[in-house]
Formats: C-alpha cells, sequence, structure tokens
C-alpha cells in the first residue's frame, strides 16, 4: 500500500467519525513529509483538431483510477460501521403514561362549630368553611339577627371542631363526641336547652331528624337548617326553622 493510498484510508476514517482531516501545504519542523493528495495540474493539451462524433465520444475521461474507488469503499465502510450500531441502540421513546391523581384520605365527618349563650338557650351555628378562623360576613349578620330573639348579641363563642385532632373519624365517634359537648354546655350554665343551626349531615349525628324536638336526655335539643341554608334559600329555609324553632318553644 503506498503512502497516498494510506494517507486516504486515514482520512476517510477521520471524515467517518466526524474529524475534519487536513494536511500541511508545508514541512513543519521535526514533523514528516506531508503527503499532498491533490491532483496534479493537467499538461497542457495539443491542439484538438475537429473530429467526428464517434471519435470524440471514444476520447471520453476514462473511469476513476483504482486508489479513488479503493478510497471511496473505505469511506462506505466507516460510515456504515459508526452510523449502524447507532441507529440501533436509539429506540424512540414511548410517551409517558398520564399519572392519576392521588385519593384524598377520607378523614369522615368534618365540621366547625360555634356555640353562644342566651338565659335559657344555647345557639350552637355552624360555619359554611370548617377550616375558616370565622364566620363568613353575611352569615355573622345572620347569626346576629337571630341572637336579637333572646336579646344578646354575638359575644365569644365556644368552638367545637370535628374531628377535634385532625385524623379520621367514624360517624358514631363524631356523634359521642358532638354528644359530649353539647352535653356539656348544658351543664356549664343555667341553658338546658339548646338550638344547633346546621347541615342535615350533621345534625343527623346526634338528633334522628332536624325541625323535629329531640326526646329523653336530649329534650329540648332541635336542630334546624344552617346558615348557609338560609342565606340561599331563606323562603323555604327560614320559614320551616322559625316555625320549629316556635313549636319547641325555643323562641322565648
Amino acid at each position: 500500500m503506498t503512502p497516498a493510498t494510506r494517507e486516504q484510508q486515514r482520512q476517510a476514517w477521520l471524515k467517518a467519525m466526524g474529524l475534519t482531516p487536513w494536511v500541511a501545504r508545508a514541512p513543519l519542523p521535526g514533523a514528516a513529509a506531508p503527503v499532498w493528495l491533490g491532483q496534479p495540474e493537467p499538461e497542457a493539451a495539443p491542439p484538438v483538431v475537429d473530429a467526428p462524433r464517434e471519435r470524440r465520444a471514444e476520447a471520453a475521461p476514462a473511469a476513476s483510477s483504482p486508489q479513488a474507488e479503493a478510497g471511496g469503499a473505505v469511506l462506505r465502510q466507516a460510515s456504515e460501521a459508526l452510523t449502524a450500531p447507532a441507529r440501533a441502540s436509539a429506540p424512540k421513546p414511548e410517551p409517558a403514561a398520564p399519572q392519576a391523581p392521588r385519593p384524598v384520605a377520607d378523614r369522615g365527618p368534618r365540621f366547625t362549630l360555634q356555640a353562644y349563650a342566651t338565659p335559657n338557650v344555647w345557639v350552637v351555628v355552624e360555619q359554611e368553611d370548617a377550616d375558616a378562623p370565622e364566620l363568613g360576613r353575611a352569615a355573622q349578620q345572620l347569626l346576629a339577627n337571630l341572637l336579637r330573639v333572646w336579646q344578646v348579641g354575638p359575644g365569644q363563642p365556644r368552638r367545637f371542631l370535628c374531628p377535634p385532632d385532625g385524623q379520621h373519624i367514624s360517624a358514631d365517634d363524631a356523634g359521642l363526641a358532638l354528644g359530649a359537648f353539647l352535653q356539656g354546655l348544658t351543664r356549664s350554665g343555667s341553658a338546658r336547652r339548646v338550638l344547633l343551626c346546621a347541615r342535615d349531615e350533621t345534625a343527623t349525628l346526634i338528633l334522628p331528624q332536624r325541625f323535629v324536638a329531640g326526646e329523653g336526655d336530649k329534650a329540648g335539643w332541635l336542630a334546624v337548617s344552617s346558615l348557609s341554608e338560609m342565606l340561599e334559600d331563606p323562603a323555604t329555609h327560614k320559614r320551616q326553622s322559625w316555625q320549629a324553632m316556635v313549636q319547641a318553644g325555643l323562641n322565648a
């Protein structure tokens, strides 16, 4: 193999690997003499006399030299050897599967109550938002109007949060805790009756149904519509709640 052929093979491999081959035009200090691969300048051709078309066709340039063909074959082999493994080792990425939303843990009944003392009735109201620090503005105004029945103001309420520790609680345990809270209210002062303004889900934890006075150790207890229900549909919930209060004697 001649130096020129070896140099052509080396440059073919460099091109296949993405490197730019070059050859110094002038000798470098301490380096081997470069192998110039450029084509020699053509010699001056003698004047051509017009010849028939058949003879001009016979004088067409010959095919490329064996050295050029060898260099091209080496370049093709190197390109195939470098690109084929890369295509085989790069599979198409699969689309990521959509993540399902995490299920929200069920903590059982959740509500917040505020209890206000009047001379003979404990008025207990449920907040529209169990996690809020206070009633909403409209609910506060409605509560103030309700407490005027007993000629008292809102004052400082007692609060009851369910679940008490923020953990899961069953409906039975929530009912026991609520009952203990209300029993404690009736034993802490002169008032022995309870007016509970709460949602049906909350009220039925302690009483069989709303708008019907309790019996037994819960005599004098009455559950009516929540303040939120009275604000959303006053024609229904205010009228029904007031009629139940009058029937149970909790309006005086």
